[in-house]
């Protein structure tokens, strides 16, 4: 197997299947601590690679990890020549580290490879800059009102530079970085020495690359600065992004433009691009090629694949607009980690992780090799082990689950009123009431029917097995059948993420990890596998309620299979074992039956959607947060609901609460995209 040209990896093999296609906007992180640091002591990241998108919160991490270098002890003191942090990248973070750096009297030196503020730069002349999020003070002492141009921006932001005296080097590119007790910098015109290292690189840095013969040429270009030095030439831009349709939008009134998308249609830019593009295509301003695959830029044309066919197109400059990417090499040898990344380490804590999760849940439910001593032998003061399975699982729902409380409801009620539902119920309904009042103090043998209190059938698989007594058969097929749609009505999915101890669970325990759910559209369409439980556990609750056990149920077992399949592998024990490396809701998304039932039934008469407004700046925050895979930021930039309708929505809330626009909200009439998108 081989892509682009060079051969696969069983790792990548192993991604793409479980993943497909990356999304735009949702790359993977460094590892980072509280403090920004790496995994790498004392080399810290800030900025857009560390989830700020924005100049104000970006800023506010610069002023953020000097001030833990200050007060940390760790920043001065430098020995000899050596800096005490030598600080890379000139944006809204490095400036901002740089003059915390001058503030604390700190040995600093600012590195950057182009032009202060050089994402900034490369925007197209006039450009606006928003001083968002407007309610969030600046803590940065860099100038930003609410509104400006680029120009006005950059100019006040090279004075503060000037009147400040910064020690700043420009032009100078970093290269390599080495540590041997303190960190060797290696730049294009020299190295420096130092305690610290604070990265502040961007992303807007590494221009993803075509790799094809001659995409080195002068007429070749990744950004668009000035659109008024090009008039009367032949452009081709190759992208299918917001990006390109920028430069395609400014340019092909006064030149011949020709648009490369490698898309059979249009699906990164926003809708207002994709409308004022497509009437300039109909009124023949503008050509587009979909399904366009570059092959080889000459000096005077492009030559690229459609549908099979050879194509070419004359030019005179070429902009290659597709995207960016992390720069995994430089991460790589200078030791830094990214999230998910799969090397030995990470199979062994898999490893380690299924080897602890399956010893408690089987002591839990007594099975190989724990059945091979008395049942006895695994008591804690005489009473069964599943009893303290129920307190673990509680313990950890507490444990984590105030933090998370603290941490997503610090100035979000909906996230605070979320949590603290998760937690009531667990500790209330699915702990006190069953385990330690009908199993430890009435010694109840059918103390586990009480689940079936808040568990809906099929979730509760046994509610109506074993001679169930009539309140629970009554309150069962309530619950399942008049309840649960009503709920789901109003509601929609909220089940998973305001009361079940299986979505409680995933969102307090596993609330650490809920950015390494599986993302791309092989990732979503995974999530079929919960169709054939669904119905398995349909069919075999019909086959014991008309009573043809002795016919089907007794021989074959059904029942018995199921529950070892479903209940005790699946949720059980893979699922809790995924939990550090594919996210929190592997099972609720990928296997739960009562997950598909309440979404088959959200879909069909639920009102519950999230909207947005047109603010989005496709940070990818909302994405990268989604437990469940939605391609979030495509509906937002679109201004597009989503619901149960379109999506596994499951109403969690965490895309709103992340968003740093405040783009996404609850329940408000949508306008819907109609646009035809492809032509």
């Amino acid at each position: 197997m081989r892509v682009n040209g060079k051969a696969a990896t069983i790792r990548d093999f192993l991604t793409g299947l479980i993943k497909g296609k990356p999304e735009p906007g949702v790359l993977p992180r460094p590892v980072l601590d509280k403090n920004f640091q790496s995994n790498v002591k004392g080399l810290f990241i800030i900025g857009d690679l560390a989830g700020a998108p924005l100049i104000k919160t970006a800023a506010e991490q610069g002023t953020l990890v000097i001030n833990h270098l200050a007060l940390s002890g760790n920043g001065k003191n430098a020995d000899g020549g050596n800096y005490d942090v030598v600080i890379a990248g000139a944006g809204a973070a490095g400036l901002s580290a740089a003059f915390a750096a001058q503030e604390k009297d700190l040995k600093y030196i600012l590195l950057e490879q182009g032009e202060i503020a050089n994402t900034i730069g490369i925007f197209p002349r006039g450009k606006i800059i928003y001083g968002e999020p407007v309610n969030q003070p600046m803590n940065a002492p860099l100038w930003l009102p609410a509104k400006s141009t680029k120009e006005e921006l950059l100019g006040n932001w090279s004075d503060q530079v000037q009147k400040t005296g910064l020690n700043v080097r420009t032009n100078e590119s970093l290269k390599k970085i080495e540590k041997n007790g303190v960190f060797t910098i290696h730049t294009d015109k020299g190295k420096y020495q130092a305690k610290n290292v604070v990265l502040a690189i961007g992303k807007f840095g590494n221009p993803r690359r075509l790799n094809v013969p001659g995409e080195n040429k002068r007429k070749v270009s990744n950004y668009l600065n000035n659109p008024e030095e090009f008039r009367g030439k032949k452009i081709i831009v190759v992208g299918g992004g917001n990006v390109a349709a920028e430069a395609v939008l400014a340019l092909f009134a006064h030149n011949e433009v020709t648009m490369l998308v490698w898309e059979k249609e249009f699906i990164f830019p926003n809708r207002e691009y994709v409308e004022r593009m497509l009437q300039a295509r109909q009124q023949g301003k503008l050509t587009i090629h979909f399904n366009a695959v570059s092959k080889e830029i000459t000096d005077d044309k492009v030559i690229f694949e459609r549908s099979g066919q050879r194509m070419e197109v004359a030019n005179d400059h070429v902009f290659v607009m597709i995207g960016q990417e992390l720069p995994t090499k430089f991460f790589k040898d200078t030791g830094i980690k990214l999230e998910a990344q799969w090397e030995v380490s990470r199979w062994l804590m898999l490893a380690l992780s299924f080897v602890i999760v399956y010893s408690i849940y089987a002591i839990k439910g007594y099975f190989w090799p724990f059945n091979l001593l008395p049942q006895e032998t695994y008591q804690l003061w005489g009473v069964s082990p599943s009893f303290w399975y129920g307190t673990v699982y509680t313990l950890l729902m507490l444990g984590f689950g105030i933090p998370a409380m603290i941490k997503w409801g610090k100035n979000n009620k909906y996230q605070r009123y979320r949590f603290l539902s998760l937690i009531s119920v667990q500790v209330v309904l699915l702990y006190a009431l069953p385990e330690l009042i009908y199993h430890l103090a009435f010694n109840d043998p059918n103390y586990w029917r009480w689940y079936g209190l808040t568990f809906a059938w099929p979730l509760f698989f046994n509610t109506f097995f074993d001679n169930p007594p009539l309140f629970f058969v009554i309150w069962g097929i309530f619950l399942a059948f008049v309840a649960m749609p009503i709920f789901v009505r109003y509601h929609g999915k909220r089940y998973c993420t305001w009361i079940c101890s299986c979505g409680g669970l995933a969102e307090t325990f596993g609330d650490r990890w809920r950015h390494l759910a599986p993302k791309g559209v092989r990732a979503r369409r995974w999530e079929i596998m919960n169709w054939p439980i669904l119905i398995a556990s349909a069919g075999i609750t019909l086959l014991i309620v008309l009573d043809v056990k002795n016919f089907l149920i007794e021989p074959w077992k059904l029942k018995s299979w199921y529950s070892l399949f479903a209940d005790t592998w699946l949720v059980g024990i893979i699922a809790i074992t995924l939990y550090p490396f594919f996210g929190g809701k592997v099972w609720c998304r990928y296997w739960c039956p009562l997950a598909k039932y309440m979404e088959l039934l959200s879909h069909w008469f639920g009102k519950v959607k999230i909207t947005s407004n047109d603010k989005c700046i496709q940070c990818g925050e909302c994405s990268r947060y989604c437990e469940v895979g939605i391609n979030v930021m495509q509906f937002a930039k679109n201004q597009q609901e989503f619901s149960n309708k379109n999506t596994s929505c499951i109403q969690c809330g965490i895309c709103i609460a992340v968003c740093p626009m405040e783009v996404l909200k609850f329940g408000e009439q949508g306008k819907t995209l109609k646009i035809k998108l492809s032509v």
